[in-house]
């Protein structure tokens, strides 16, 4: 191989590394692209973490406090039916007095007791 051969070999080579370098750039840049997207829609998932994580502390507070006031109605429920039974206790005491006191008045007027 004479000097202009291996000159023009060379040359071949320069341009073949000179498009590798150039394919290789531009894959780089694409490369460089996308992590920026992806740098970005990570921020944007983290910012949307965040509010979530926010959201999901208030939804526990208010669950919470859901817990507590549905506790607090039970022990009132319980109070008021106990309350109901005495309350029912005492009109049946109530209607036996007064059952009794309408005999009473009954028999003082001289009339039959009425069943």
């Amino acid at each position: 191989m004479d000097f202009d051969e291996r000159m023009r070999v060379l040359q071949v080579n320069i341009e073949s590394l000179h498009a590798n370098i150039h394919e290789l750039w531009e894959s780089v840049q694409r490369h460089d692209e996308q992590i920026a997207r992806n740098a970005e829609q990570i921020a944007r998932n983290a910012e949307q973490i965040a509010r979530n994580a926010e959201q999901i502390a208030r939804n526990s507070e208010q669950i919470a406090q859901l817990i507590t006031a549905a506790r607090q109605d039970g022990e009132n429920i319980h109070r008021l039916a106990r309350i109901a039974e005495s309350t029912g206790e005492d009109i049946r005491a109530l209607a036996r007095i007064a059952e009794a006191h309408e005999r009473r008045l009954t028999a003082l007027e001289g009339e039959e007791p009425r069943e």
